[in-house]
């Protein structure tokens, strides 16, 4: 959830609602002076293999827009592939993240569960939602973690 955009997740009656704060990892994106420039089409409540709503139409794909996104997060996907963001962060029940990672030609980043802090994302099960990320490449994913979340000496001699 942002502040500065409303935060519907596709649900036409929420079109115009705006969060009271910002989720726990826009706050990390923004202390680390990232810059949040827009949010996507999500299904309505995030709850389809298919990114499309009634309120922002269908998603479909930059690389053939005879076909679809796939979902949830087919919205950042597209964004991703169609280069408008190098990065996008993605919301994940059971696929929402690899499945349009892998329509859009992107990489998808499934972490593991709490790997980024899920505070302020309205989740629809609190067991499976974990956020994730869509990027060109899996550098972007590498350079978004270590701003983000920092490294430590473990990290940094990985190999």
């Amino acid at each position: 959830a942002t502040t500065d955009f409303p935060s519907s997740i596709g649900f036409a009656l929420l079109d115009d609602m705006y969060a009271v704060s910002d989720s726990a990892l826009v706050t990390l994106v923004r202390e680390a002076n990232g810059v949040i420039f827009g949010k996507t089409n999500v299904p309505e409540l995030a709850r389809n293999r298919a990114t499309g709503n009634y309120a922002n139409g269908l998603c479909l794909s930059p690389w053939n827009v005879d076909d679809i996104t796939g979902g949830s997060s087919g919205g950042s996907a597209a964004a991703v592939a169609s280069l408008t963001a190098a990065i996008a962060i993605t919301e994940d029940t059971g696929g929402s993240t690899n499945i349009p990672a892998t329509r859009n030609h992107n990489f998808g980043y499934d972490p593991p569960k709490y790997h980024y802090p899920n505070g302020g994302n309205p989740a629809l099960t609190v067991r499976n939602d974990q956020l994730g990320l869509n990027a060109r490449t899996i550098d972007d994913i590498i350079e978004f973690d270590k701003a983000v979340l920092g490294t430590t000496a473990e990290h940094a001699e990985a190999k």
